[in-house]
Formats: structure tokens, C-alpha cells, sequence
């Protein structure tokens, strides 16, 4: 054996006729990383919860809104998780992807929740850089088609009137300003001016961990934004 292969990690060799070098230096680098930040662990036994938690230190903290990286964990958390959270990352195969797509289906989940889900699998493996895994197994998944809805139907008049009186008395912010949810319960005194009639939209309320509810910053940059607001919002407010 070469005396430079000695020093390296389990499961990597430097290529006698020189080919690839740039790939085995760049799985090399990737390698020393993964050991000097204490993550490295052999290829058979790293298993997608553990893979899972250094994608989301490493590649996902830094670059996701917090809200964001909540959603990231709890699709995995519900969705991913139970069906290969204890798998090798070796052993996942396209079908075991595929169930768990299938598992959402049949509990009503809409295809666009699904999609998205499928978007974090897809991420979570594309990733995984050292080459331990010959493909990705969620590219040849596919998303179950829509499930089958009554059509729409229009409101009559007195559903309109019953609606807009009870929209009136219970959430008057939200009907007479559109904003989400989130962003009513994350308003705060600061964020209300009541002497220019305007709400200031700075943030929404997020759920940490599944526990704690604080606010957190708004769903994108331009959500950050001055609402007028009508004299009988600002009544109201005041009560």
C-alpha cells in the first residue's frame, strides 16, 4: 500500500492509473470534513434519521427561514420518518420513497402538500455527496394524482349575508385586511398605529419544536408591509 493511502479514511483509495483524481480528491475533502466536524460515520451504518440531522445542520440552517426549517422537520418528522427514518441510506430503494407518497394519499393529503414533501426527500438525497449511494431513489417516484372533489358550488345570499355578519363579529383584521392567520396572531402594540388608521406586518407566529409559539419572521420579504385599516377595524382593535 502507497504511504499516502494509509492516512486516508475507510473506504477510499487513490486510483493507480490516475483516473478520477478529481473525484476521489473531492470525496476525500468531503470525507475530512465530515470527521473534523465529527459527523463521519461508516457508509454501511449511517442511517436516513442520522443523515437527516447533518443535512439539516449543514445545508439547510444556514440558508431556510426558521419557519421554514420548522415545516422541513415536521414533513420529515410525520411523513418520511416513520417509513425509512431507520433504514440504511443503502437500502432505500424507489419503492420505499414511493410508500410513503402513497401513505399520504390515501389519508386525503393534497398533492401539493405531497409534492412538497417529495421535495424535501428529493433534497435529502440529492445531497448526500460522498457517493455512498449509487442514485437517488426519489427521482423515479411520482406524485399520486388529485383526489376526486365535489364541484364548486356558489354561495347563495343568505349564506353571503350569515358569512360576512359572522366574519364581521369573529375576525374583522383578517376580512377587512387579508392577512394570513399567522401573521394576526403574531401582531403585536408596535405593530398597530392607531392614530394613522395602519398594521404593520413585521412577522408571524411560528411553532417551535411542536411546543413553544413565538414570532418569527414573515413567509418572504415583501410579506413585510403597511396595511390602512378602517376606522371600525381600529374601534375594535381598541376594545
Amino acid at each position: 500500500m502507497d504511504k499516502n493511502e494509509k492516512s486516508l479514511p475507510p473506504g477510499i483509495t487513490l486510483r493507480k492509473d490516475g483516473r478520477d483524481l478529481k473525484e476521489v480528491q473531492k470525496k476525500l475533502r468531503y470525507t475530512r470534513y465530515e470527521i473534523d466536524h465529527g459527523i463521519y460515520a461508516r457508509p454501511d451504518r449511517i442511517t436516513v434519521d442520522a443523515w437527516f440531522e447533518v443535512w439539516m445542520a449543514e445545508y439547510q440552517e444556514n440558508r431556510l427561514r426558521e419557519n421554514t426549517l420548522q415545516l422541513t422537520r415536521s414533513m420529515y418528522k410525520h411523513h418520511i420518518k416513520p417509513q425509512i427514518g431507520k433504514m440504511k441510506l443503502q437500502e432505500v430503494r424507489t419503492e420505499h420513497i414511493q410508500r410513503v407518497f402513497n401513505t399520504m394519499h390515501k389519508k386525503d393529503y393534497a398533492q401539493s402538500f405531497i409534492q412538497r414533501v417529495r421535495n424535501v426527500a428529493n433534497q435529502l438525497f440529492k445531497q448526500y455527496r460522498n457517493d455512498l449511494i449509487l442514485r437517488n431513489p426519489v427521482v423515479n417516484t411520482t406524485t399520486p394524482p388529485k383526489q376526486q372533489k365535489e364541484d364548486h358550488r356558489v354561495l347563495t345570499v343568505a349564506e353571503q349575508e350569515s358569512f360576512l355578519q359572522y366574519a364581521r363579529e369573529t375576525d374583522l383584521v383578517g376580512f377587512s385586511t387579508g392577512m394570513r392567520i399567522g401573521e394576526i396572531l403574531g401582531l403585536q402594540w408596535k405593530d398597530v398605529d392607531l392614530q394613522k388608521n395602519e398594521i404593520h406586518v413585521t412577522g408571524t407566529l411560528i411553532k417551535v419544536d411542536g411546543k413553544e409559539y413565538r414570532k418569527g419572521p414573515t413567509k418572504t420579504i415583501v410579506s413585510n408591509r403597511k396595511i390602512p385599516i378602517l376606522p371600525e377595524v381600529s374601534m375594535r382593535i381598541k376594545e
